[in-house]
């Protein structure tokens, strides 16, 4: 199957491309282990590219698992609020001390100026 092909039955490209079908066939098990529908697909090479014109292979899956990477990298971004927020409340504080010690500094300088 092409790529065209498995675009049009639903499936997207993973990301995952080797020259070497039996080492893509070894990830692709990974994707079925974990419940997804997968297809490889035959990739040529592009006619203008400066190597050799050959073919590579591509793993595409069902929409279900871009759906899932997408809950599993935005649970991650939600779990990370809290700790984000302390972070830039702990900077936050942190620049204010700095501009009070400033104040403090200017404050201590204007009275032994006016002296």
């Amino acid at each position: 199957m092409n790529e065209k092909q498995a675009q049009q039955k639903g499936y997207r490209f993973t990301g995952d491309y080797e020259r070497d079908k039996e080492e893509l066939k070894e990830r692709a098990q990974e994707y079925k282990k974990q419940g997804y529908k997968i297809i490889i697909c035959t990739v040529p090479d592009s006619p203008l590219s400066r190597s050799g014109v050959g073919v590579g292979y591509s793993i595409y899956a069902e929409s279900k698992y871009f759906i899932d990477e997408e809950i599993k990298k935005l649970t991650q971004r939600l779990d990370q609020i809290d700790n984000r927020k302390q972070t830039a409340l702990d900077e936050y504080n942190k620049k204010v001390v700095e501009i009070e010690e400033e104040k403090t500094t200017i404050e201590t300088r204007l009275k032994e100026i006016d002296q």
